[in-house]
């Protein structure tokens, strides 16, 4: 009878005759070795100066793989043994144990002949090196010398990840000519110009996914309405956000931009909220949505509430001039005019070129009786509260004439009287009060303007 050496981990732990050896081997997951004359010998090694060879057929089912690993490791460059490790952990869709053995097998034959769909699957999904992944992608394509639907999206896709987006639409619109009815392929293709900032085109792959039909139609929805907002159709993009929202009311992307939009459509700030709301409460680290929260809430007229959403912003952005240009905005509505003009000049500061900052610079300046300041920063004619709010400074310095044309043509752009004067009784107060301009004064100069817009 004849004897064979056990072993495990590479460590020799008895002789036992062939029939245990076998029993033993296959139950405890032992390597068992027989001399090199037995003729089912597949593979040599040399223990203790003698030389041994595995007795052992490859497994005929897929649960046989894993007992594989242990002949691995005293034969780790046994190819045949890591490809089937490394097929049978990819089949249970454990991708970073499946990329370790064919790395392994690629390490020690970088030619070796591998069904390298199943490797880039698993660079792409073990490790999310999507580059690495759309290489073995490739090599897939050219050893199977024809097209295939899953090799393409996966291919396309990894050049979308991998931020490669020209080579991802070459891709796809290959793909989409050969399978015009993959509504998939025809989103991701549209998601590629999306991301070069090619809205039109984006939007016509979109819609041409949503018309064959696509497995992921929330996300195409929302990134249709991503589109049309883009382009500043806010009605027609709130309209796929919330077509969107009725298949995945969850996603969290789409409900910022639902938000987004109530405010862009139809200034509906109360329904904007509640979305932006909704999406803090999820993650409330995103600093878009925070930002959007505390200017809902400010045009709401919640100061208080706006303020510290937009001192959140300013802990994480310190140096965003929008955040800080609204945290000055918010101030003056809370009369904290001093506070505000240090916050709008920091923006000043950072950018000069900021016209709506420069005007909010220079009314700040007209409430700390700087006239001089407020003229410099006033000075334009692109914005009706500035040419109103510069009116009020020439109305202070006593050029009465200047500071009718100024008011009207502050007028002109306003479009309606009863807007122009809501805003200019606000400058009233401070004129009367602060500045000593008669109420007579005024008066008169409304009843000027009001006949004036009686012209237009």
């Amino acid at each position: 009878m004849r004897s064979f050496v056990l072993y495990k981990n590479c460590q020799r732990t008895k002789t036992i005759c062939r029939t245990s050896a076998y029993t033993f081997a296959k139950n405890n997951i032992f390597v068992y070795l027989c001399p090199t004359k037995i003729e089912t010998a597949r593979f040599g090694i040399t223990v203790n100066q003698k030389s041994y060879t595995v007795n052992m057929s490859l497994p005929t089912r897929s649960t046989d793989w894993k007992p594989l690993q242990v002949y691995a490791k005293i034969f780790p460059n046994h190819i045949p043994i890591l490809e089937q490790i490394a097929e049978g952990w990819y089949a249970e869709g454990n991708y970073p144990k499946a990329l370790k053995f064919f790395e392994q097998i690629l390490e020690i034959n970088s030619k070796k002949p591998l069904n390298f769909g199943h490797v880039g699957n698993s660079y792409e999904e073990g490790a999310k090196d999507y580059k690495r992944a759309a290489s073995f992608y490739e090599r897939a394509l050219r050893v199977l010398g024809t097209h295939d639907t899953w090799l393409m999206q996966r291919l396309g896709w990894c050049y979308i990840q991998s931020q490669q987006y020209e080579n991802a639409i070459d891709v796809f619109e290959n793909h989409c000519q050969q399978v015009p009815s993959d509504g998939w392929s025809w989103g991701k293709l549209g998601y590629a110009h999306q991301m070069m900032k090619e809205y039109q085109k984006a939007l016509q792959n979109h819609l041409q996914a949503d018309k064959v039909g696509t497995s992921e139609h929330a996300w195409n929805l929302g990134n249709i309405g991503y589109c049309y907002q883009m382009v500043g159709d806010y009605n027609t993009a709130l309209n796929y956000h919330l077509r969107s929202e009725q298949i995945d009311r969850n996603d969290i992307w789409n409900l910022k931009n639902v938000g987004y939009c109530y405010q862009k459509a139809a200034n509906n700030y109360s329904e904007a909220l509640a979305y932006h709301q909704r999406v803090y409460d999820e993650d409330p680290t995103d600093v878009w949505n925070i930002k959007n929260v505390g200017y809902c809430q400010q045009q709401l007229g919640n100061y208080e509430k706006a303020i510290k959403f937009f001192y959140l912003v300013e802990k994480i952005l310190p140096d965003d001039t929008w955040n800080l240009g609204n945290i000055g905005y918010t101030l003056q509505r809370m009369s904290r005019h001093k506070d505000a003009l240090q916050c709008h000049q920091k923006v000043y500061d950072i950018d000069a070129h900021d016209s709506w900052n420069r005007y909010q610079l220079g009314y700040c300046y007209f409430t700390q009786y700087n006239l001089e300041e407020a003229d410099f920063y006033l000075q334009g004619d692109d914005d009706k509260y500035a040419l109103l709010h510069l009116g009020s400074v020439h109305l202070v310095k006593g050029q009465h004439y200047l500071a009718l044309e100024k008011y009207k043509a502050s007028l002109e752009m306003f479009g309606s009287y009863y807007s122009f004067i809501a805003t200019f009784n606000l400058d009233r107060v401070q004129l009367q009060g602060d500045y000593g301009v008669s109420a007579q004064t005024c008066d008169s100069i409304a009843e000027e303007l009001e006949t004036y817009s009686q012209t237009l």
